[in-house]
């Protein structure tokens, strides 16, 4: 499972890079974890990475608006 985390400006003020840092330290915690055969999960490899701005978020407001 990949999960993205945006990098664009607006997304770094609200908040992002901690979001990036925190789920950075919990994806290394649980691959470590699946690999010594501690979790009973399928096999499942998580990845986390920060991407450049794709609107979502501007879209998402205008949507609520």
């Amino acid at each position: 499972m990949k999960i993205e985390v945006c990098a664009g400006a607006r997304c770094t003020m609200l908040g992002s890079d901690i979001i990036f840092n925190r789920l950075s330290d919990f994806v290394e915690e649980f691959n470590d974890r699946l690999y010594k055969g501690e979790l009973d999960v399928q096999d499942i490899e998580l990845e986390i990475e920060m991407i450049t701005c794709n609107d979502e978020c501007k879209k998402n407001k205008k949507m609520h608006q």
